[in-house]
């Protein structure tokens, strides 16, 4: 036997030494059932950190979309940006990319190149993919929509411009089993994406007196209209912008429309007072 027994080739199975050299399959077995049990219990404890850690970021792309509106409606003679460039029945119009051109085209050169338009927590089904304003080769991806009756329009004409929503997070077409009961389509007839934009239920421009809820914000589980028991992408709610630049979560039930004796809308969905909703 050599002098280090412990490295002996001759060495037997109940040699004490050799055995505590190396591990048997049980030893690896406990190990590895160990780390399972782990994994298992940190898991609650990583999805909360990913929450959070999402959260924020979509915090930092409202914070940026508001510097970029503000740094456009300045050049712009105070306005806001089109939702979309228009045929002559107010659809949305493709270029030749096949994409829309959307706000998001026009706001994308005034924003921090460190945000995005897309939330970290939106399913890939409910992104958008719009133009790059500045190369035909590249796109823009988004999950937030502009609120439709304020598109183009002054900033001095938004009525109650602290509690007025003018972007959100938003699903396209339906997705998530989002509400979606008019969705955009092509002078062909064929739907295109529409999370760009937050329209309502009966009309996609402007309420009006039979008007119940907005449409297409990602809230998931809603696609029939009934936002009881409707999911927020962060699952208090989702992420909304107001024309003073305050970020507020809105709920599920807050998609549902309240209407003044006149039809104009209360609360979250006022028009500009120009309008007139029949």
């Amino acid at each position: 036997m050599s002098e280090n027994s412990a490295f002996d080739p001759q060495a037997t199975e109940d040699d004490a030494a050799a055995r505590s050299q190396y591990m048997s399959v049980k030893d690896w077995r406990i190990i590895l059932i160990g780390l399972a049990v782990l994994a298992v219990a940190l898991y609650p404890i990583y999805q909360i950190g990913k929450e959070k850690s999402e959260k924020a970021q979509c915090v930092g792309n409202f914070k940026a979309m508001f510097t970029a509106l503000g740094l456009y409606a300045k050049d712009h003679d105070d306005g806001l940006p089109p939702a979309f460039r228009a045929n002559g029945d107010g659809t949305p119009s493709l270029g030749e990319s096949g994409l829309i051109y959307s706000w998001h085209s026009d706001l994308a050169p005034y924003m921090n190149t460190r945000a995005s338009f897309v939330c970290p927590s939106a399913h890939p089904d409910e992104i958008i993919t719009v133009e790059d304003p500045l190369d035909s080769k590249k796109t823009i991806k988004a999950s937030y929509g502009m609120y439709l009756p304020y598109s183009a329009e002054k900033i001095f004409n938004i009525e109650s411009p602290d509690t007025t929503i003018i972007i959100a997070e938003t699903s396209s077409a339906g997705a998530s089993d989002s509400y979606d009961p008019l969705p955009f389509k092509s002078e062909s007839g064929e739907a295109i994406p529409d999370g760009v934009v937050i329209g309502f239920d009966n009309d996609n421009f402007f309420p009006n007196k039979k008007t119940k809820a907005v449409t297409r914000l990602a809230f998931r589980k809603s696609s029939t209209g009934v936002f009881d028991g409707a999911i927020g992408r962060h699952n208090e709610g989702i992420h909304a912008l107001t024309a003073t630049g305050e970020l507020v979560i809105l709920k599920p039930k807050e998609a549902v429309v309240r209407l003044n004796r006149d039809g104009t809308p209360l609360g979250r969905w006022t028009v500009p007072a120009r309008t007139l909703v029949k």
